[in-house]
């Protein structure tokens, strides 16, 4: 799938403003699309989201780590989420929930 061109607003504003996100931006990007797509309780396994700043984009990548089922020899398969927003036009080029596998017990 193609993206579409930018519309000239955001040619003109690159070469004119700040880019549109800022880290508080891209915290509450990444709050509001966990939610959406994970629910309140995943959103609150996440937290703190932890930012890191790259050149052209903001990483930002939830709390959650191994946490073991109910039945033995089993454990959960969802670790942290991650997020890559782009500073320029608050585009998400990644959204991924890493796999945690823990330890046998």
């Amino acid at each position: 799938m193609t993206e579409p061109p930018d519309d000239v607003s955001m040619k003109l504003r690159d070469d004119t403003s700040r880019p549109l996100a800022s880290r508080a931006v891209a915290i509450a990007m990444a709050e509001a699309i966990i939610l959406d797509q994970e629910g309140a309780a995943a959103l609150d396994a996440q937290r703190p989201l932890d930012v890191e700043e790259a050149p052209d984009r903001w990483i930002v990548r939830g709390a959650a780590g191994y946490a073991p089922m109910a039945r033995p020899f089993q454990q959960s398969l969802k670790g942290p989420i991650e997020l890559a927003i782009l500073k320029r036009n608050c585009r998400v080029v990644r959204y991924v929930h890493w796999v945690t596998i823990g330890p046998p017990d």
